[in-house]
């Protein structure tokens, strides 16, 4: 009911061709094995491209616990991501506005749907966090209300 929506944010909405089949295999070994940690350090380590630093300093804050907590969920849309036949041009009549949210510092492999999708969605931005890459909203949360807000302040 894209009527009922007003404006849209992503943050770099993810594409199956952001996940090697290496990646995808070992991810799917971690979850085999209920090892909820090492699937997210992979994950941020070989999905989201994180630096070691970041990995580590994200590992050590209040915020590891939630991830991994909720790595199980994760597990099954990575599932869904790589079955999904991904088709820019079928959202092309969405005329809700869509605001795409991009960490300055995220890996241009990132980018492949949000790229895609903004040259088939007829009303598009691009916003970027400065300093930040896939995990924004963790590494500069006062950056990421700041732009959300904005787009809804429009």
């Amino acid at each position: 009911m894209p009527q009922r929506v007003r404006k849209l944010i992503l943050y770099e909405p993810p594409a199956a061709a952001s996940l090697s089949i290496e990646t995808a295999r070992a991810l799917d070994d971690d979850a085999r094995r209920s090892d909820w940690d090492a699937f997210v350090s992979r994950f941020f380590r070989e999905v989201a491209l994180l630096p070691s630093e970041e990995l580590k300093s994200i590992r050590s804050s209040p915020i590891w616990r939630m991830l991994v907590e909720g790595a199980k969920p994760t597990a099954s849309d990575i599932k869904a991501l790589q079955s999904y036949d991904f088709d820019p041009n079928e959202f092309s009549s969405l005329s809700v506005p869509v605001t795409f949210l991009c960490g300055s510092k995220s890996p241009l492999i990132q980018f492949v749907a949000t790229d895609a999708l903004m040259e088939a969605l007829p009303v598009s931005e691009r916003l970027e966090l400065e300093g930040q890459g896939h995990d924004g909203m963790y590494g500069d949360p006062a950056q990421f209300i700041e732009k959300v807000t904005g787009v809804f302040a429009e």
